[in-house]
C-alpha cells in the first residue's frame, strides 16, 4: 500500500470508523477552520452519511469548537481539548505577536480593558456576533479599525476568555469559554505534548517530526521531547 493510500486510512477519509462530528475532530486533534465552509466539508467527508446539519448540529451544541491555537489560525476542536489545547499552544503563540500588538499601538491595558467588556457582554446575553462585540468596543471608544479589532478577539480567545457559540441567524457567534464548555481534566505540560503528539501522528501518519513541527506550532525541543515520549507506541520507517 503507498503512502498517499495509508494517509486516507489514518484521516479517516477512508475507511472511517467515526460516527459523529465530534468523535472525529477529537481523533484529528485539530482541524484548520480558516474556510468555515470547507471546514465542515473536511468534518462530513469523514463521517457516512453526513449532511451539513448534522455538523452544524455538533456546533451549536458546543460539541466542537471554533477558535485559535496551534500554528495559530482557526481550528475546530473537541469541547474536551479546548482548555489544555490552550494552556499548551497560547504561551508561545502570545510571545510571538507582541511585535504585532505594538505596530498597533495595543498594549497590555487595552486588552485587559477589551477582555472585561467581551465577559460583561457575553454575560449579558450569552451569544453575539463579532458585529455586536465589535460595537462594545467602538461604544468605549476602543480603536478597532486597521485589523485592531482582530488582535481584540484574537487575544481573548488565546486568554481562555472567548470560544465559538451557535451559529444565529446564519452568523457565527462568540460566547465565554468558561459558559460554552466546562473545564476538563488539567494536565501537565509533559502529559498535555504527548497527547498532542499521540493525536497527530496517529490521525497523520506517515509523518516526520518535521511534519509536526509545522501543524503544532510548538518549538522543535517541545516537538521533539513530545515524540519521544509516545515512540513505545509508534513504528518508524527509515527513508535514504
Amino acid at each position: 500500500m503507498n503512502i498517499a493510500n495509508i494517509r486516507l486510512i489514518s484521516q479517516q477519509i477512508a475507511l472511517t470508523k467515526y460516527k459523529t462530528a465530534q468523535e472525529i475532530v477529537n481523533f484529528m486533534g485539530a482541524m484548520q477552520a480558516q474556510d468555515f465552509a470547507m471546514v465542515k466539508w473536511a468534518i462530513g467527508l469523514r463521517l457516512k452519511n453526513s449532511t451539513n446539519k448534522i455538523i452544524e448540529t455538533a456546533i451549536n451544541k458546543g460539541e466542537i469548537i471554533r477558535t485559535h491555537l496551534l500554528r495559530p489560525t482557526w481550528h475546530f476542536v473537541s469541547a474536551e481539548d479546548i482548555h489544555w489545547l490552550i494552556e499548551l499552544t497560547a504561551p508561545k503563540i502570545k510571545s510571538s505577536i507582541k511585535s504585532r500588538l505594538k505596530e498597533f499601538e495595543i498594549n497590555e491595558k487595552m486588552l485587559a480593558q477589551s477582555n472585561a467588556i467581551f465577559h460583561k457582554a457575553l454575560i449579558e446575553e450569552s451569544f453575539l456576533s463579532r458585529e455586536d462585540l465589535l460595537k462594545k468596543l467602538t461604544d468605549a471608544k476602543i480603536p478597532i479599525d486597521n485589523f485592531r479589532s482582530s488582535h481584540f478577539l484574537f487575544c481573548a480567545e488565546l486568554d481562555g476568555l472567548i470560544c465559538s457559540g451557535p451559529i444565529k441567524n446564519n452568523k457565527q457567534t462568540y460566547s465565554l469559554l468558561e459558559k460554552r464548555v466546562p473545564k476538563y481534566q488539567s494536565f501537565s505540560r509533559e502529559e498535555s505534548l504527548a497527547k498532542l503528539a499521540t493525536k497527530y501522528f496517529f490521525s497523520h501518519f506517515p509523518a516526520t517530526v518535521q511534519d509536526f513541527i509545522w501543524w503544532s506550532g510548538l518549538g522543535a525541543t517541545d516537538a521533539k521531547n513530545a515524540l519521544e515520549s509516545i515512540k513505545h507506541s509508534l513504528f518508524f520507517i527509515k527513508i535514504f
